[in-house]
């Protein structure tokens, strides 16, 4: 059964299914990004609430005092020192077991459940432009230092990735142009790999640096 809704992101009227909400996939999206990033948050600012809690004498006198009680009660068998040695092999054990998995998830993390400023933080992204950084900073189409941006050659839209050989640094007069060149040679080529080297040579042409290594 269609009825008549108002999308609640963008307040468009739309006739729909009667358990439709939204009028577009976009107004879905950008709903179920502003939630996660709001429950985020939420969850951020109680973490901090929490550690700023612990810091405070009160709750360190009273942590303290919970653990000598524990010690008073167990007697001789709280920690013995051959409880502290199974304890600590366990937990190299287990360590060396999961590290690699918990590391990747911490940088996943890093990349997609940090917000800065309501955006997601994308840790790889911020080192990979800390690596141009200095002498390397400069335009590759003009050799201009000024008003230096990065550009994807093969478009994040069209799965191109967060790496040194598909990003170059260009200023802001360059940057559309070379945009605009990496699509019309996609259009003639057919492959963003080959484009992308195509589109490489072409700047630093353009600049005078000679082929592309």
């Amino acid at each position: 059964m269609r009825r008549i809704h108002v999308c609640p992101e963008c307040g468009v009227a739309f006739s729909g299914h009667k358990r439709r909400k939204f009028c577009s996939r976009h107004c879905l999206g950008v709903s179920n990004g502003r939630r996660q990033v709001e429950a985020w948050n939420k969850t951020e600012t109680a973490r901090l609430l929490i550690a700023e809690r612990n810091q405070t004498p009160e709750m360190r006198e009273k942590v303290a005092a919970g653990l000598r009680r524990r010690k008073q009660t167990l007697g001789n068998a709280y920690h013995t020192d051959e409880a502290k040695s199974k304890i600590g092999a366990a937990t190299r054990d287990r360590w060396h077991r999961v590290k690699d998995r918990l590391l990747s998830v911490l940088e996943r993390n890093g990349d997609t459940l940090r917000v800065r400023e309501g955006y997601p933080y994308a840790h790889a992204w911020k080192r990979l432009v800390a690596g141009f950084n200095g002498e390397s900073r400069f335009c590759w189409r003009c050799g201009r230092r000024e008003a230096i941006g990065f550009h994807h050659v093969i478009p994040v839209r069209f799965g191109g990735q967060h790496e040194s050989c598909n990003v170059i640094p260009l200023c802001r007069v360059c940057h559309p142009v070379v945009e605009k060149l990496g699509l019309f040679v996609f259009e003639i080529v057919g492959n963003w790999m080959q484009s992308r080297s195509i589109v490489k040579q072409r700047c630093l042409d353009a600049m005078g640096m000679g082929r592309l290594t």
